[in-house]
């Protein structure tokens, strides 16, 4: 759309959907002991997120006209905000383990966004919407549904990743896309812009999604069993 500014690293629109998303996870954080969890706002949680997963593409090929080939909801983020729908409506302790290290992509997303259009584009609200209550689901799934991910977790999403990522690769040939942008670096500012060139990027991708899980699962280190696993 003409006449929206171009996105802004830490500017001042993105900084301040930085804020509030973290402010969304404090409050939900301090509600754990109140009566805030009720079978309404699960429900709630996770039809935003099927809808966003549902609409934005038919935004994007609709109105935006991207082709439908880039469009499709393969982007590991996309696979996240269904699991988290799926998460939240079984009270899935399964889907969490997967779910809680691929929220690792997501927390890169809102820091470092491939956008190149900002707020108050459409494009802007649903890229950090959608990011946004997908955290928040895995938040609220820990403060109270009390799941914890263990080391068998980690292992578990490492290997859906690898398993996923081999997926895409084929799907990319296919269709000429670049999910997981294991064809080419973003257009906008990236960590991968520190690794150098294709295929160098991709060594150094790998790597790094396997330290980060990893720092990700320290926190709950010393969790030995989970209170709630779900069905």
């Amino acid at each position: 759309m003409e006449g929206f500014p171009e996105f802004v690293l830490f500017g001042k629109a993105h900084s301040f959907t930085l804020v509030l998303t973290f402010a969304c996870g404090v409050a939900m954080v301090k509600a754990r002991h109140a009566d805030f969890a009720d079978h309404r706002l699960t429900q709630g949680l996770a039809l935003g997120l099927l809808l966003l997963v549902v609409f934005k593409p038919v935004l994007y090929v609709g109105i935006y006209g991207e082709h439908w080939t880039t469009s499709l909801p393969l982007a590991l983020c996309r696979i996240n905000e269904f699991l988290c729908v799926f998460m939240l409506l079984r009270r899935s302790y399964r889907t969490f383990e997967i779910a809680y290290f691929l929220s690792i992509g997501s927390i890169s997303a809102v820091l470092m966004p491939d956008l190149a259009i900002g707020f108050p584009d459409p494009r802007f609200v649903l890229f950090f919407l959608s990011h946004g209550l997908s955290l928040l689901a895995v938040l609220y799934c820990i403060v109270f549904f009390d799941f914890r991910p263990t080391l068998r977790s980690l292992r578990k999403a490492l290997l859906f990743l690898g398993i996923y990522t081999l997926f895409i690769a084929g799907m990319n040939f296919l269709l000429d896309s670049n999910y997981l942008f294991l064809r080419e670096k973003p257009q906008g500012a990236s960590v991968l812009d520190l690794f150098g060139p294709w295929p160098m990027y991709l060594i150094a991708l790998i790597a790094l999604a396997i330290v980060l899980c990893f720092i990700c699962y320290l926190p709950f280190a010393n969790f030995r069993t989970n209170r709630y696993r779900g069905p």
